[in-house]
Order: structure tokens, then C-alpha cells, then sequence
């Protein structure tokens, strides 16, 4: 299990590659994709239950996600310049490792290609080195 409020850990928008190890300041590309899409996709997602649609305000997000023992409050952040763009979600909550993983690969699968988890400490990591360096289950 990882706390992920204590470490700080987020899945955010970022370049369509990522190169191990890579820290949020060198970011030159950011994928843009839109609140309302992301939101549709998650709330197919098994265990996700949306607790504000993120009406009158993106920033206002929410759903949870509980599977096993997880229990799992994400947050939507927003880029906001001439268009609001998905930023990232803010993950709370003790989750075992493999769910987070198989959460980001679902959002990689179904039309969000770069979407990396994101630490406390400006480090990005794919998939794959996200589960090495936080657990093997």
C-alpha cells in the first residue's frame, strides 16, 4: 500500500514520451486534452464513483475510487490560460501500487496517451518505474 497523500503523488498531463529519470521543471510539452473528456472516461471506470461533475467549475472535481482496499479521492487540477486544459489529478488516499498502475494505463488506453504519475518532488515517472520504485504487488 502507498499513502499517496504522503507522497504526494498526482497523474498529470505531460509530453507524449518520457525519458527515466525526468522532473516536472525540464517539461517543454504538455498534451492538452479537455476536463470533460478525462471525466467521461474515468467515470466508466470500475470502482469510480463521481461526487461532483465539476459543475459550475472544473476545479470543483471530484470522485472516488475504492476497489480492494482502496479507498482513493481524486481531485481534478486545470490549466488555465485562453482555453481551461486538464492538468493533472491529485490522488488521496492508501492505495495498493498495481491499481494505480492499472488506473493510469486504463487513462493511456482509452485516448489520454500522456498521462505520467508525478510526485511531491517533481518527478515523473511512467508506468512501469512508478511500480518499481513504489512496490512490486
Amino acid at each position: 500500500m502507498i499513502d499517496t497523500k504522503k507522497e504526494g503523488i498526482a497523474i498529470v498531463a505531460g509530453p507524449t514520451w518520457l525519458e527515466q529519470p525526468f522532473s516536472s521543471v525540464e517539461l517543454k510539452e504538455i498534451a492538452e486534452y479537455e476536463p470533460r473528456d478525462i471525466s467521461n472516461i474515468i467515470s466508466n471506470y470500475p470502482g469510480i464513483t463521481i461526487n461532483n461533475p465539476g459543475q459550475p467549475e472544473w476545479w470543483d472535481w471530484k470522485a472516488t475510487l475504492k476497489q480492494d482496499d482502496t479507498y482513493l479521492s481524486l481531485t481534478m487540477t486545470i490549466f488555465e490560460g485562453e482555453s481551461k486544459v486538464f492538468c493533472g489529478l491529485n490522488c488521496e488516499g492508501m492505495c495498493e501500487v498495481k491499481i494505480l498502475v492499472d488506473f493510469i494505463y486504463y487513462l493511456k488506453n482509452n485516448g489520454f496517451p500522456s498521462v505520467w504519475f508525478h510526485t511531491q518532488n517533481t518527478e515523473m515517472f511512467t508506468p512501469e518505474n512508478f511500480r518499481q520504485r513504489y512496490g512490486k504487488n
